[in-house]
């Protein structure tokens, strides 16, 4: 390549077939050449982009985490953003957004990786997290009378929610409250209800 110029591109695009050795050379007005000087190119490869969880939504109040698939990339550095400034480099595969995440950071997360000076394309998911229902409140402790009608109730939850009551039998009833019309002792014992919501 002949140029007039001090800055030789030698291709706006470099790929791992630029590695080499190149040497140049000045020719003045006088065509004269100077002795040549060489320069030895080194094209480092770009990391791919990263595999990540597809779209998902998970529940308020645990951890979220956001898991890279392995791959063979030499020492890879993990850059993630998020909604409301959301920005954590690490060199762990599995990437702990939040220990108790919450609803405000539902949203699109990018992640590139970095890899002896060159970064991926980018990769990106989002991440929708729904409210946990509050914890409802029922009468801790009942006594009734054998052949007595007996109601175990639970507070309201927002609408939508499925209630499930586990009776100390283990049977499963899926109602807000559980009517009981003659009471006796096979029912007495632990009533747990579990609320799901979104």
């Amino acid at each position: 390549s002949t140029t007039t110029q001090n800055a030789i591109v030698v291709s706006d695009n470099t790929s791992m077939a630029m590695i080499g050795t190149y040497t140049v050379t000045v020719t003045n007005s006088n065509g004269c050449t100077s002795v040549p000087a060489t320069a030895s190119v080194i094209v480092r490869p770009l990391p791919p982009a990263p595999i990540v969880s597809p779209n998902f939504a998970i529940c308020s109040g645990g951890p979220l985490k956001l898991i890279v698939s392995s791959s063979t990339i030499p020492n890879p550095t993990y850059n993630l953003i998020g909604p409301n400034n959301f920005n954590l480099t690490t060199t762990l595969n599995t990437i702990l957004i939040s220990s108790s995440v919450s609803t405000n950071m539902s949203g699109v997360y990018t992640l590139t990786i970095s890899s002896n000076g060159c970064t991926s394309p980018p990769a990106t998911t989002y991440i929708t997290v729904n409210s946990t229902p509050i914890t409802p409140t029922v009468n801790p402790r009942l006594s009734v009378c054998e052949g007595d009608s007996l109601e175990i109730s639970a507070t309201d939850i927002p609408l939508g929610a499925l209630y499930s009551w586990t009776k100390p039998d283990g049977s499963i009833a899926n109602s807000k409250n559980i009517i009981i019309d003659h009471a006796d002792s096979s029912i007495s014992g632990a009533y747990t209800l579990i609320v799901y919501s979104n």
